[in-house]
């Protein structure tokens, strides 16, 4: 790992931890159709249950990302969305996101799988992307 990786990841950490809701909640920025409360949540609440479970993150680090996840899970569970949460389809910002964010998981499970440091594979991912231009690039 790089010498500059655990002091971004202690400062995300730090930042989503400053900005969830004494309640376990996050809020998303303000839509034309409101705010995304619980999906925001659930997605964040997500993501830190992912990084709890990074053997190669300290312990200290793994423990407050798996407390705010289990906060965040208490506040969805009690506040029950109608439709179940699901994204607002009529936004169309929405769609290209939810896709991206699930087409991620698939290189970021290969490289945890493989003993690699998925973030740093998938940045690797994005950035020959970007720089090339061909976004055929994969994990080999």
């Amino acid at each position: 790992m790089t010498d500059h990786v655990p002091g971004a990841l202690r400062r995300g950490l730090d930042s989503l931890l400053r900005t969830q809701h004494p309640t376990g909640s996050w809020t998303d920025f303000w839509l034309p159709v409101g705010t995304s409360d619980a999906w925001v949540t659930a997605y964040t609440g997500l993501a830190l249950h992912a990084v709890s479970c990074c053997a190669w993150l300290p312990t200290a680090m793994r423990e407050q990302a798996d407390t705010a996840a289990r906060h965040a899970a208490r506040w969805l569970l009690a506040h029950p969305h109608p439709r179940g949460g699901e994204l607002d389809w009529s936004v169309p910002s929405n769609y290209d996101k939810a896709f991206a964010d699930a087409m991620e998981v698939i290189p970021y499970t290969l490289a945890e799988n493989a003993g690699l440091n998925p973030i740093e594979i998938v940045t690797e991912l994005r950035n020959k992307h970007v720089t090339t231009g061909n976004a055929n690039f994969g994990i080999n």
